[in-house]
């Protein structure tokens, strides 16, 4: 059952991932203005995921966001991540206090993306490699 539940929960956010990704606002380049996603998780922590410098960072609050944990890199290797509005990481938890990323990297084609999906089994001190969950790699919008 958890399998499947984790299994609807990836595809979740990889649908949501692309349904918001499908308008014209797709930019080649990181704006300066910086875009977060957030979430509380069961326990009432508040998470959030950001970008930086080609990074996707995640944090988290006890305290209802006056203070936050020292942000955590998730993927190793730069990447033009889209951050703006509906195009910014995407972050998710379950009642364990695992967390669950989706975010979109802007190829050179205009319009063209891959969609990177990581997550963290141990309370957000560490992400495992992310992965692009589609298997097409053409050019083209995912």
């Amino acid at each position: 059952m958890k399998r499947i539940t984790k299994f609807i929960l990836i595809f979740l956010l990889a649908l949501y991932q692309y349904v918001s990704y499908a308008h014209d606002a797709h930019m080649l380049e990181e704006p300066e203005t910086v875009f977060i996603s957030a979430v509380f998780d069961s326990q009432g922590v508040l998470w959030r995921a950001s970008t930086k410098d080609g990074f996707v960072w995640v944090d988290k609050s006890t305290d209802l966001g006056k203070t936050f944990t020292k942000p955590v890199k998730v993927n190793s290797e730069q990447q033009n991540i889209a951050n703006n509005n509906e195009e910014r990481p995407k972050i998710a938890t379950d009642a364990q206090g695992n967390a669950y990323l989706t975010w979109t990297q802007n190829l050179k084609t205009l319009y063209a993306s891959y969609v990177w999906f990581a997550r963290s089994l141990d309370g957000g001190q560490s992400f495992e490699k992310p992965y692009i969950v589609h298997q097409n790699r053409e050019d083209l919008t995912h």
